[in-house]
């Protein structure tokens, strides 16, 4: 895999990022199209895969800041907002309990 696609200046599109954007967009698809077919209205629910997207990269970081205490000690900058560092099941666990808390949230108001 190419590591980065293309540059522009001092901004990057790393290939990862570009694949995980097309992931989440795809799955919004999908959940829209699966209510429209349903026959359901995805008004309210086309904020979930956003959020999803959001708390799944910051549940994946934190994970690895968690797991790596002793290299973040060292440069916490850098390791907190790098760009390496995410653990898949981290981001599961972010995303799905950001939209649990958020589905929870939606049925208490």
């Amino acid at each position: 895999m190419i590591p980065v696609l293309f540059e522009i200046g001092p901004i990057k599109l790393y290939s990862f990022g570009l694949l995980v954007l097309l992931a989440f967009a795809g799955g919004a698809f999908l959940v829209i199209s699966e209510l429209k077919r349903r026959r359901l209205r995805p008004d309210h629910l086309e904020g979930y895969p956003l959020i999803a997207m959001l708390s799944g990269i910051a549940g994946a970081r934190l994970y690895w800041v968690f797991t790596h205490l002793e290299q973040v000690a060292g440069d916490p900058v850098r390791s907190i907002f790098g760009s390496a560092g995410l653990t898949w099941y981290g981001g599961l666990v972010g995303g799905v309990a950001a939209t649990l808390w958020l589905a929870r949230s939606e049925e208490v108001g």
